[in-house]
Parts: C-alpha cells; structure tokens; sequence
C-alpha cells in the first residue's frame, strides 16, 4: 500500500497524498463554485443560465477555466452521491492528472438551487391573464401543449380559473411577453377576436418602476378556418381568419371577404352525397330527400364521385 513520505497518510494515489500535493503545488487555481438548477439543469456561467449535458461536463469545463496556468492534464470530478434537491451544497475535489506521477487536487463546491426561470413554477406569480371565451377542448389543449413547450424558458400556468359568467377559462401565465405570442398564434390557427390592455399591477419600491400586467381576451367564434358560412346570400369557404375573415365565394367563384364582427352570418352544415348526372351540367343527391339537386359552382367530377356540399335553397354549393 502506498503511502504519502510527507505525512504518512496510507491509500494514497500519486506521490503526495492530496493535502501535501496541494500545499507543494506549484499550479494556481481559483476554488469552483457551481450553482446548478434541480429543474431545467443548467447552471450559472458569467451570469447566465448555460443549459448543461451533465453535471461531470460542467465540472470539467469550469475546472479548465479556473486554472491559471495552462496544464495538459485529464480533469477527473471526484464526485460523492449527488442528490437533485433544492438547498444542498456538496463539497468535493476535482483532480487534475497530468501524467501517473504528477497529479493536483482542486476544491470544488456544487450548490442544488432553482434558476429563476423554474422559481416561478408551482408559485402564484404571473405576468399576464389569457382570458379564453367560448373555447372548445381543441383550442385549450393546443395552448396546454404550447405552453409545456415553452417551460425551458419559464413560461407556466400557474393558476387555471374557471369563469362564473359565461363559458370560459382564465390563465394566469409567468410570461406577459409570451402570453401576446400566444394571443396571435390561438387567432392564426383558430380564428376569433382578440383584445390586449395592460393594467398597473403594482409600484417596484426597490426601483420605483410601475409593474403592468397584461390581458389578453381571445373570444372564439362559431366557425373555423375550413367552414362554409351564407353571408347575405353568399356562400363562402372560409380560407383565413384575423381582422376580417377571408373566403372563397363558392357561388361567384372568386376571393372575397367579410366582417365577423357584425354577426350577419350563418354556418352552413357541410353534407356528404355523391354525383349522381354530369351532363349537360352537375347534379348531386340530396342526402334527405333523395332527389337531384343542380349545383352552384364548378368543379372536377366523375359519375359516383362522393363530395361535401352545402345546400342554400335549393342549390347544391360543393365544397
């Protein structure tokens, strides 16, 4: 069994035990000090939440940059059991193994600790209010997801509230910044109306800035991109939804467009048939009485062909 000829310390690993190698080395190092977060595993480098492949990576890369002089050496992390919990500090070495003979010992310390991003979870914070009205299950599982999906940049739900009046949800989101992406990507997709106001929230007594927080109402309208809705006699595809919907008049056969917020719109029902005369003009069955119907619009088909058509008196709109 080897042992140190400095102070007879027994098992040792290269030719001083680790205390006398230091106190004899001639290499200068700053002691390392790593926070790391439990939750997104990133740790703390000039400042900044690095995000981290491991812990044993991190040690090395920070070991190397605490070194003062330059040594060629492998970077060995001595690292006892770690447990991922908040507020535990573990103290241990990391060894720097230039050759079987020449070998240093630095001390470390790792701290387990939150990043302020995964502080706020599972708090009350928030920075804004996405106010969802008339929602269905699709829309409010797309912004679970999108919001799941963002949780490395610390956006959360962190209050989910049910409103008294009226159908809706309330959430209440870490980020105001992302809550109005949001906002435009729900109006993208699904079409609706969108309103976004700030409110003062409160007065920072450290910087004595104002604190807003922001609101965001989405109300969902009864149709979607894809529905045929009759506004005044026009049967229109809806093709887009923002300000104004935009749509293909099946009737005219041409791009058109119309205000949703005046409500002078019915959704048409989109029905299933087939092709039942092509000559001298299209006519499909009626679904329910099973008589011809002429269509209204012009389109690619062959005897037997199933289609989805609209129906507005009398005539066959296919979709």
């Amino acid at each position: 069994m080897k042992f140190c000829p400095k102070c007879g310390r027994k098992g040792i690993d290269g030719v001083l035990c680790r205390d006398c190698s230091s106190e004899q080395s001639s290499i200068k190092f700053r002691e390392i000090r790593i926070k790391f977060c439990i939750d997104c595993k990133s740790y703390l480098f000039k400042n900044k939440w690095v995000k981290a492949d491991s812990i044993e990576e991190v040690i090395k890369r920070i070991a190397k940059k605490s070194l003062k002089s330059r040594i060629a050496g492998e970077i060995i992390p001595l690292l006892p059991e770690i447990e991922f919990k908040p507020g535990i500090n573990y103290d241990f070495e990391v060894k720097i193994k230039v050759s079987p003979k020449e070998k240093y010992f630095i001390p470390a310390r790792i701290e387990m600790t939150t990043c302020p991003k995964c502080s706020k979870k599972g708090t009350k914070y928030f920075e804004g209010v996405l106010q969802l009205r008339n929602p269905n299950e699709e829309v409010i599982g797309f912004i679970r997801n999108d919001i799941r999906g963002q949780a490395g940049k610390g956006v959360y739900i962190t209050k989910e509230e049910r409103v008294e009046y009226g159908k809706g949800v309330d959430f209440y989101i870490t980020s105001q910044k992302y809550l109005q992406t949001l906002g435009f990507k729900l109006q993208k997709k699904f079409g609706g109306i969108m309103k976004v106001n700030s409110r003062l929230f409160s007065r920072n007594k450290q910087t004595s800035k104002d604190i807003f927080r922001v609101n965001v109402l989405f109300e969902m309208l009864d149709f979607k991109v894809g529905d045929v809705v009759l506004v005044g006699n026009k049967p229109i595809k809806v093709t887009d939804i923002s300000k104004i919907a935009t749509g293909y008049d099946l009737a005219m056969e041409k791009k058109t467009n119309f205000e949703y917020k005046k409500k002078d719109y019915r959704v048409l029902e989109r029905k299933k048939t087939s092709v039942v005369k092509i000559y001298p003009s299209v006519e499909v069955m009626d679904p329910e009485t099973y008589q011809n119907l002429k269509t209204g619009n012009r389109k690619n088909v062959s005897m037997g062909d199933e289609v989805e058509v609209v129906i507005v008196e009398g005539i066959a709109y296919m979709v």
